[in-house]
């Protein structure tokens, strides 16, 4: 007596969706004007330098201002 081993092979199904996914995703570089996306991404970067720029001379003031606004321990031990 013989058993029968039934297997089911999904691999079809998946490079159905593979092949669609690399289609679209060809489909939209194909369409892209890339003289836009290099003026785009020249433009994130100058704004990302801008705000490291903000960000790092916002935490500078900061840390001065704290410093400033604690008397040091110098003056604590004069009086």
């Amino acid at each position: 007596m013989g058993f029968l081993i039934h297997t089911e092979d999904h691999s079809q199904g998946q490079s159905n969706g593979i092949v669609f996914l690399l289609g679209a995703i060809f489909n939209i570089l194909a369409n892209t004007e890339f003289s836009n996306l290099l003026d785009y991404a020249l433009k994130a970067l100058i704004g990302g330098f801008v705000w490291l720029l903000y960000k790092l001379l916002a935490d500078y003031i900061a840390s001065r201002s704290k410093s400033k606004s604690k008397p040091s321990e110098k003056d604590d031990k004069e009086q």
